[in-house]
Protein backbone atom coordinates (compact mmCIF):
# COMPACT_ATOMS: atom_id res chain seq x y z
CA UNK A 1 0.00 0.00 0.00
CA UNK A 2 2.96 2.29 0.94
CA UNK A 3 4.63 1.85 -2.41
CA UNK A 4 1.53 2.17 -4.46
CA UNK A 5 1.04 5.53 -2.34
CA UNK A 6 5.03 6.51 -3.14
CA UNK A 7 4.60 5.13 -6.72
CA UNK A 8 1.51 7.55 -7.12
CA UNK A 9 3.27 10.56 -5.55
CA UNK A 10 6.33 10.34 -7.51
CA UNK A 11 3.79 10.06 -10.64
CA UNK A 12 1.72 13.43 -9.65
CA UNK A 13 5.63 14.85 -8.81
CA UNK A 14 6.65 14.17 -12.60
CA UNK A 15 3.71 15.50 -13.99
CA UNK A 16 3.29 18.56 -12.45
CA UNK A 17 7.44 19.19 -13.33
CA UNK A 18 6.52 18.64 -16.91
CA UNK A 19 3.44 20.39 -16.69
CA UNK A 20 4.59 23.34 -15.12
CA UNK A 21 6.54 24.85 -18.18
CA UNK A 22 3.18 24.84 -20.38
CA UNK A 23 1.65 26.48 -17.88
CA UNK A 24 3.93 29.00 -17.91
CA UNK A 25 3.72 29.27 -21.18
CA UNK A 26 0.25 29.54 -21.70
CA UNK A 27 0.00 32.25 -18.77
CA UNK A 28 2.36 34.33 -19.68
CA UNK A 29 1.68 34.05 -23.83
CA UNK A 30 0.42 37.35 -24.42
CA UNK A 31 -0.75 39.76 -27.34
CA UNK A 32 1.57 42.87 -28.83
CA UNK A 33 -0.63 45.25 -30.83
CA UNK A 34 2.34 45.74 -34.21
CA UNK A 35 0.40 48.78 -35.48
CA UNK A 36 -1.58 51.38 -34.92
CA UNK A 37 -4.78 52.69 -37.01
CA UNK A 38 -5.26 56.84 -36.90
CA UNK A 39 -8.86 57.06 -36.03
CA UNK A 40 -8.88 60.68 -35.40
CA UNK A 41 -7.32 63.93 -35.25
CA UNK A 42 -8.02 67.23 -33.41
CA UNK A 43 -6.56 70.82 -34.05
CA UNK A 44 -6.44 73.75 -31.58
CA UNK A 45 -5.30 77.33 -31.86
CA UNK A 46 -2.34 78.23 -29.40
CA UNK A 47 -0.57 81.45 -28.89
CA UNK A 48 3.34 81.14 -28.31
CA UNK A 49 4.33 83.42 -25.91
CA UNK A 50 7.94 83.96 -25.64
CA UNK A 51 7.73 83.71 -29.91
CA UNK A 52 9.39 86.69 -31.70
CA UNK A 53 7.15 85.87 -33.92
CA UNK A 54 3.91 87.56 -33.39
CA UNK A 55 2.97 87.28 -36.96
CA UNK A 56 2.32 83.62 -37.00
CA UNK A 57 -0.69 81.25 -36.14
CA UNK A 58 0.30 78.52 -34.83
CA UNK A 59 -2.15 75.19 -33.85
CA UNK A 60 -1.41 72.01 -32.08
CA UNK A 61 -2.95 68.39 -33.97
CA UNK A 62 -3.22 65.77 -32.07
CA UNK A 63 -3.86 62.14 -33.12
CA UNK A 64 -6.51 59.89 -31.82
CA UNK A 65 -5.70 56.00 -32.64
CA UNK A 66 -6.51 51.90 -32.17
CA UNK A 67 -3.36 49.82 -32.20
CA UNK A 68 -3.71 46.65 -34.24
CA UNK A 69 -3.07 43.68 -35.59
CA UNK A 70 -1.61 41.52 -32.74
CA UNK A 71 0.65 39.18 -32.42
CA UNK A 72 1.85 37.06 -29.49
CA UNK A 73 4.71 36.09 -27.67
CA UNK A 74 6.35 35.23 -24.60
CA UNK A 75 5.83 37.99 -22.12
CA UNK A 76 5.50 40.84 -24.75
CA UNK A 77 2.38 42.39 -23.78
CA UNK A 78 4.24 44.69 -21.78
CA UNK A 79 6.09 46.02 -24.57
CA UNK A 80 5.17 49.42 -26.57
CA UNK A 81 2.21 49.15 -28.70
CA UNK A 82 2.85 50.22 -32.46
CA UNK A 83 6.04 49.98 -33.37
CA UNK A 84 5.73 48.69 -36.79
CA UNK A 85 3.94 52.00 -37.55
CA UNK A 86 0.63 52.89 -39.37
CA UNK A 87 -1.67 50.03 -40.69
CA UNK A 88 -2.02 52.05 -43.78
CA UNK A 89 -0.48 54.29 -45.81
CA UNK A 90 -1.16 57.50 -45.49
CA UNK A 91 -1.13 59.38 -48.94
CA UNK A 92 -1.77 63.36 -48.30
CA UNK A 93 -2.81 65.77 -45.19
CA UNK A 94 -4.28 68.39 -46.77
CA UNK A 95 -5.45 72.17 -45.82
CA UNK A 96 -8.19 74.18 -47.20
CA UNK A 97 -9.59 78.00 -46.92
CA UNK A 98 -13.59 78.59 -46.32
CA UNK A 99 -13.49 78.41 -50.25
CA UNK A 100 -12.34 75.03 -50.77
CA UNK A 101 -8.81 76.39 -51.96
CA UNK A 102 -5.75 73.82 -51.35
CA UNK A 103 -3.43 75.84 -48.89
CA UNK A 104 -1.23 73.10 -47.23
CA UNK A 105 1.70 74.57 -48.78
CA UNK A 106 1.36 77.50 -46.03
CA UNK A 107 1.47 75.02 -42.93
CA UNK A 108 5.10 75.32 -41.94
CA UNK A 109 6.79 73.74 -38.78
CA UNK A 110 10.37 72.88 -37.89
CA UNK A 111 12.82 69.80 -37.20
CA UNK A 112 12.39 67.87 -34.06
CA UNK A 113 13.72 64.49 -34.06
CA UNK A 114 13.54 64.16 -30.18
CA UNK A 115 10.53 65.40 -27.96
CA UNK A 116 11.03 69.36 -27.11
CA UNK A 117 8.76 70.83 -24.08
CA UNK A 118 6.28 73.24 -24.03
CA UNK A 119 4.42 74.77 -21.20
CA UNK A 120 0.68 75.35 -21.01
CA UNK A 121 -1.14 78.05 -19.25
CA UNK A 122 -1.55 75.94 -16.15
CA UNK A 123 2.28 75.85 -15.86
CA UNK A 124 1.83 71.77 -16.96
CA UNK A 125 4.65 70.53 -19.25
CA UNK A 126 4.14 68.56 -22.37
CA UNK A 127 5.78 66.83 -24.72
CA UNK A 128 5.72 67.92 -28.69
CA UNK A 129 7.15 67.28 -32.00
CA UNK A 130 7.07 69.84 -34.99
CA UNK A 131 8.09 68.59 -38.86
CA UNK A 132 9.04 70.81 -41.90
CA UNK A 133 5.68 70.50 -43.49
CA UNK A 134 2.82 68.60 -43.71
CA UNK A 135 4.25 66.66 -46.68
CA UNK A 136 7.60 66.02 -44.42
CA UNK A 137 5.09 64.99 -41.78
CA UNK A 138 3.40 62.20 -44.28
CA UNK A 139 6.45 61.08 -45.61
CA UNK A 140 7.57 60.37 -41.86
CA UNK A 141 4.63 58.57 -40.90
CA UNK A 142 5.12 56.50 -43.90
CA UNK A 143 8.48 55.67 -43.18
CA UNK A 144 7.96 55.19 -39.59
CA UNK A 145 10.74 57.23 -38.15
CA UNK A 146 10.96 57.09 -34.49
CA UNK A 147 8.75 60.64 -33.76
CA UNK A 148 5.89 58.92 -35.07
CA UNK A 149 6.89 55.11 -33.94
CA UNK A 150 4.77 53.31 -31.16
CA UNK A 151 2.89 55.63 -28.25
CA UNK A 152 4.95 58.89 -30.04
CA UNK A 153 2.75 59.26 -32.74
CA UNK A 154 0.04 60.13 -29.75
CA UNK A 155 2.73 63.28 -28.87
CA UNK A 156 1.52 66.99 -30.35
CA UNK A 157 2.59 68.31 -33.13
CA UNK A 158 2.63 72.22 -33.42
CA UNK A 159 2.44 73.69 -36.43
CA UNK A 160 2.06 77.23 -37.73
CA UNK A 161 0.66 79.60 -40.95
CA UNK A 162 1.23 83.29 -41.92
CA UNK A 163 -1.01 85.86 -41.21
CA UNK A 164 -0.58 86.87 -45.06
CA UNK A 165 -2.56 83.88 -46.15
CA UNK A 166 -6.24 82.65 -46.27
CA UNK A 167 -7.48 81.39 -42.70
CA UNK A 168 -7.50 77.59 -43.05
CA UNK A 169 -10.76 75.97 -42.65
CA UNK A 170 -10.53 72.21 -42.37
CA UNK A 171 -8.14 69.64 -42.95
CA UNK A 172 -7.82 66.54 -44.93
CA UNK A 173 -5.80 63.18 -44.30
CA UNK A 174 -6.35 60.86 -47.01
CA UNK A 175 -5.09 57.40 -46.40
CA UNK A 176 -5.48 53.68 -48.39
CA UNK A 177 -9.17 52.83 -47.27
CA UNK A 178 -10.65 55.88 -45.70
CA UNK A 179 -10.13 59.40 -45.09
CA UNK A 180 -10.70 61.63 -42.09
CA UNK A 181 -11.70 65.51 -42.17
CA UNK A 182 -11.44 68.14 -39.32
CA UNK A 183 -12.90 71.57 -39.26
CA UNK A 184 -10.41 73.85 -37.81
CA UNK A 185 -11.15 75.88 -34.59
CA UNK A 186 -11.37 79.73 -34.62
CA UNK A 187 -8.17 81.42 -34.25
CA UNK A 188 -10.02 84.60 -33.30
CA UNK A 189 -11.26 82.54 -30.15
CA UNK A 190 -10.18 83.96 -26.57
CA UNK A 191 -10.35 80.29 -25.44
CA UNK A 192 -6.83 79.20 -27.34
CA UNK A 193 -4.27 78.24 -24.92
CA UNK A 194 -1.57 80.57 -24.17
CA UNK A 195 2.17 77.94 -24.25
CA UNK A 196 5.80 78.81 -23.79
CA UNK A 197 8.35 77.34 -25.12
CA UNK A 198 11.37 75.55 -23.31
CA UNK A 199 13.18 74.80 -26.83
CA UNK A 200 13.94 77.65 -28.78
CA UNK A 201 11.58 77.77 -32.19
CA UNK A 202 13.91 77.21 -35.23
CA UNK A 203 12.11 77.54 -38.67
Amino acid sequence: MKQSIKKYSIHILLLAVLLTPLVIIIFCWEPKDQNYKITGLSLSPIEILDSSEQHKHYFILHFTVQYCNPSYGFLVGGTEPGLNGSIEKLFSFRVFDMYNKDITKEIKGWHTSIPNIYIDSKGDEHDYYSHDNLDSFVNDINANVRSVRGCQILTNRIFYFEDTIATPFFIQMELENYSITEQFSSFTSEKKDTLRIRNRIEN
